[in-house]
């Protein structure tokens, strides 16, 4: 039987983060999300996150080895007082996407979410790994806005 947690990070945690970080990075880098890595931004990054109720930063972790991370945020929207969540981060190693250990980090998000009574839930499909449309159609989600980019 495969043992699955989920385990905020803390910050003796943080290298151990920064390295899955840096895992989904030079997979995203394929859909052209940017090209630096900086460790330093991105320890401050995480450290502010792990210290704020605002954040959830998790590990997915399998038979004791961490093979995923997760990081969203609680926010009001800016036309009222209403909260939303929004998955800033999601990544699991190739092996645990679509399996239970991968997909039970969104549902500890979507719980961790409402339990701010949050009205809405926002989430990122990644262009260039793999499409999340059908997935997020499954669990509800409905497509609200594409994004573009320009790199200079």
């Amino acid at each position: 039987m495969v043992d699955i947690k989920y385990v905020d990070v803390k910050e003796e945690d943080i290298l151990d983060a920064i390295i899955l970080a840096k895992q989904f990075h030079n997979e995203a880098k394929k859909g052209g999300y940017g090209t630096g890595f900086d460790n330093s931004r991105v320890t401050e990054l995480i450290s502010s996150f792990i210290n704020s109720d605002d954040y959830k930063c998790f590990f997915v972790v399998v038979d004791g080895e961490r093979v995923g991370f997760f990081v969203g945020c609680i926010h009001q929207s800016m036309f009222s007082t209403e909260l939303f969540a929004t998955e800033m981060f999601w990544w699991v190693q190739k092996e645990y996407r679509g399996t239970k250990a991968g997909l039970g980090a969104f549902k500890v998000f979507e719980d961790w979410a409402l339990g701010y009574n949050v009205t809405q839930i926002n989430v990122s499909d990644l262009q260039g790994i793999k499409s999340l449309e059908k997935l997020y159609n499954k669990f509800g989600y409905k497509l609200s806005e594409i994004t573009y980019r320009k790199e200079l």
